[in-house]
């Protein structure tokens, strides 16, 4: 039994647990974690700078999450197994009691939550690199180790995304990083198929 109740836990320490639960038991890896919470905190008009959020080797990181997670662990509401971010067994009930801010905010929290847990590592880093640049022009990629590679890339796996019917035509040439058209002739050299959403 976790040592301290929810209704005594931090803001931070809810919205991780909220966004582990979300996951209805998939359960999510520190990196989807990490990107999850940067979004939620966008949609709900909080500045993810406030949350110590920074540019980080994969994009943005914030300690603050990491420190708010492992003291979950330390009393009780979170087990790491084989890399993967569990509530505990005895905890499920009492953390399906946190709700969001607002029923509108939670639709989008649980869409976000869902559509990122979806994704491989570099399908949720293209993502968030592309939605920064587009927000930010970069700054939290700015000490990013793999940015080169996965904007090099970004095409291919923006294909193997809608492919995969994980985003739309529409986001998947926005992640790609050239118009519609242009991307369904790509599709149609390299599938010879263009799918339909």
């Amino acid at each position: 039994m976790a040592s301290v109740p929810v209704g005594e836990l931090d803001d931070l320490m809810r919205l991780i647990l909220y966004s582990v639960n979300a996951t209805y038991g998939k359960a999510l890896d520190d990196t989807h974690l990490q990107k999850i919470i940067f979004q939620i905190l966008k949609i709900i008009d909080a500045d993810p700078e406030a949350f110590d959020y920074r540019p980080h080797l994969y994009g943005p990181y914030s300690d603050a999450v990491e420190e708010e997670k492992k003291s979950l662990e330390e009393i009780g509401y979170l087990i790491e197994r084989n890399g993967k971010i569990h509530i505990v067994e005895s905890e499920i009930k009492n953390v399906s009691l946190i709700k969001p801010p607002s029923a509108e905010y939670g639709f989008r929290i649980e869409n976000i939550i869902r559509d990122l847990d979806a994704l491989s590592v570099q399908e949720l880093l293209l993502m968030i690199y592309s939605d920064d640049i587009e927000s930010t022009g970069g700054h939290y990629l700015e000490n990013s180790d793999v940015k080169d590679k996965i904007m090099a890339d970004r095409k291919s796996i923006a294909m193997g995304m809608y492919k995969g019917k994980k985003v739309s035509l529409e986001r998947a040439s926005e992640l790609a990083g050239i118009n519609v058209r242009a991307f369904r002739e790509e599709l149609m050299k390299k599938y010879g198929a263009i799918y339909d959403d």
